[in-house]
């Protein structure tokens, strides 16, 4: 993925991978945005839609998901 997403931004999960319990198409909103020390790899913390409000988040590679919309 080549744009940088930012909390609040909606997005919807790729077919490559994605967090055990959610299947392609799912869709969120960002949360916060991570960085991989080592790599310097992003990931995104996503709130599902569809996941009560106790949910901690999923944690999701860039590159697994798009815009929504």
């Amino acid at each position: 993925m080549s744009e940088e997403l930012k909390p609040g931004d909606r997005v919807r999960l790729r077919i490559r991978n994605h967090p055990h319990g959610y299947r392609q198409g799912d869709t969120g909103t960002v949360l916060r945005v991570a960085t991989r020390a080592v790599t310097g790899e992003p990931y995104y913390l996503l709130a599902m839609d569809g996941d009560g409000p106790d949910s901690t988040g999923a944690l999701v590679h860039a590159l697994d998901v798009e815009p929504d919309g």
